[in-house]
């Protein structure tokens, strides 16, 4: 990335973060220094207004083509530097979003405010009262529904499926003294755990982490009357 925008700045238009499922974890994510090149075809690119980039992905030679020939990529009409899926969604990774791993043991969402884009081993989430929804997918509660009804590996591990998750029953926001306390615990618990900026030095606060992690499993057993 660094040699491609240097040689070109405007590369970074097309170039982004993006974070695979492994990455995700719950309420932080651990950046591998990953970036994408962005070449959707919605986007309609030009290609030659991005000399470094087209010189890059011209370095690939014929294993670009979308031709489905031997050494070549499945065939479709897309150009030969575009990505093969169209992403007429790209604007949706630019908001802030709920995000979680395709294959996990337990729930393993958190949330992202940096426009990182994801890959396929991931999904996302966006839309109003989002920390709301992140404090119950993240809970013992959800942990226990999903493990009834969701696909299982034969790890433990599940398959996180929009498919499962959209199932589960969630209280119609209503603000008061409960979703609030339950946001803002959501908020602080996402500033203390690891992040991209902040991973070596909080890895020591596991008990507070904790004590999070119980208020927020009490307050949604309180939404559910439980």
């Amino acid at each position: 990335k660094e040699a491609i925008c240097k040689a070109d700045p405007k590369s970074i238009e097309i170039i982004k973060p993006v974070l695979r499922g492994k990455d995700i974890h719950k309420y932080y994510y651990e950046w591998a220094g990953l970036w994408l090149i962005s070449t959707f075809p919605s986007l309609h690119l030009d290609i030659d207004k991005y000399p470094a980039v087209k010189n890059y992905l011209s370095s690939f030679g014929k294993k670009l083509e979308q031709s489905g020939e031997k050494g070549c990529r499945s065939k479709n009409n897309n150009k030969w530097f575009e990505t093969q899926a169209t992403i007429a969604y790209y604007e949706e990774f630019n908001k802030d979003k709920i995000i979680w791993s395709d294959i996990s043991q337990y729930g393993s969402f958190t949330y992202d405010s940096d426009q990182f884009y994801i890959s396929n081993t991931a999904y996302m989430l966006i839309g109003k009262d989002l920390f709301y929804l992140l404090g119950i997918l993240n809970s013992n509660l959800f942990d226990f529904y999903f493990d009834m009804v969701a696909s299982h590996l034969s790890d433990k591990a599940k398959r996180y499926f929009t498919i499962y998750i959209e199932q589960f029953p969630i209280p119609i926001y209503q603000k008061n003294d409960t979703t609030l306390e339950l946001e803002k615990l959501v908020k602080d618990i996402l500033k203390i755990m690891p992040t991209i900026d902040n991973y070596q030095t909080q890895k020591n606060v596991t008990s507070d982490i904790s004590d999070y992690l119980n208020r927020i499993d009490s307050l949604v057993y309180k939404l559910y009357g439980l």
